[in-house]
């Protein structure tokens, strides 16, 4: 009897020694990985908020070949799911990854299950800074007071980070060969606005050129009767074909003005509009064109009025044009 109760002690002693172990083991886990990425946000948010997308670039679905994949009926955006499960049924081998809230191509949560007590929780968020995306992609999860769920924690954050960062180096890699030409894309509301114009034609050698000229001419207009102007500079364009443009360039003001001559004034209403940013000089805006004509198509969106270019940033002031921005607008119904 004495053998057998010295065996239960140390068995007891043991096993209180694996769960006060436990407890050395953090209760959290976090795992947030940053990349720099040479493409619009618009591209990653898609990637990462269309589930099907994730064939691509995710190492889940490349690691192991016997896994089996299913999708929810909704592939994109709060709701969408799948599943993936392996003929050996071993734990973390099957699971579930479930989208939360998506903030157009901005932020996208998530949450995975894998088939234990404990959720892990993450979220890809994307921040632009000039033509480039700052990507985080970020896991977490509190295994709580449970001491062998802390093991867990520990045994699951190294497989974790080692997915997170192939997942951060081939959605990079991904972005910047498949997605190096496309631009951010947003549907906006443009406040009402007011605007002072002049109207001409151009060829595509001259447009520049005359843009600059009109746009002298009612600076000077507004100079002499204290006008201001309230926003970056905008070229109409009511015709266009590959040898003249009738365009109209505008720069929007503070106040009402009596127009004068052939300088026209003109107030706007709040508006739905589709604005694509783009980065570049102005003589390569082609594909930013059929990329916001295919978007349009693709999202069935009906546009109302003609579109205008928006002129950020001022040539003269930058010399680099791989920094110029210029937005172009469509307007919606």
């Amino acid at each position: 009897m004495k053998s057998v109760r010295r065996i239960l002690l140390i068995i007891l002693l043991l096993l209180a020694v694996v769960v006060l172990a436990g407890y050395l083991f953090p209760r959290k886990l976090v795992i947030s990985r940053k990349q720099t990425i040479q493409v619009a946000p618009q591209y990653l948010y898609d990637q990462v908020c269309t589930l099907q997308n994730w064939e691509k670039w995710s190492p889940w679905h490349h690691k192991d070949t016997t896994l089996t994949f299913q999708y929810s009926e909704i592939l994109q955006g709060p709701g969408a799911y799948f599943t993936w499960t392996s003929p050996a049924h071993n734990t973390f081998d099957n699971g579930k990854l479930i989208l939360g809230l998506c903030e157009q191509n901005k932020y996208v949560e998530l949450f995975v299950d894998f088939g234990v007590s404990t959720l892990v929780a993450g979220n890809f968020k994307f921040d632009t800074a000039n033509a480039q995306t700052v990507m985080t992609c970020t896991l977490q999860c509190d295994f709580g007071a449970n001491p062998f769920h802390r093991y867990l924690g520990y045994f699951l954050k190294k497989a974790l980070t080692v997915d997170v960062d192939k997942a951060c180096i081939a959605l990079k890699t991904l972005a910047e060969t498949e997605g190096k030409h496309l631009y951010e894309i947003t549907e906006v509301e443009v406040p009402e606005r007011k605007f002072l114009s002049l109207a001409d034609t151009a060829s595509p050698a001259t447009v520049t050129q005359k843009l600059g000229t009109l746009y002298g001419e009612i600076m000077s207009f507004m100079q002499k009767r204290q006008i201001r102007y309230i926003g970056a500079p905008l070229a109409i364009y009511h015709t266009n074909n590959k040898t003249q443009f009738e365009l109209e360039a505008a720069i929007p003001v503070n106040r009402s003005v009596k127009p004068v001559k052939n300088i026209k004034y003109t107030e706007t209403p709040t508006t739905k509009a589709l604005v694509l940013k783009y980065f570049g000089p102005y003589d390569k805006m082609k594909p930013a064109y059929s990329q916001i004509k295919q978007y349009i198509i693709n999202k069935q969106l009906e546009v109302s009025g003609i579109h205008y270019e928006e002129y950020v940033t001022d040539p003269i002031l930058e010399k680099d044009t791989a920094k110029w921005q210029t937005n172009i607008y469509y307007p919606l119904k």
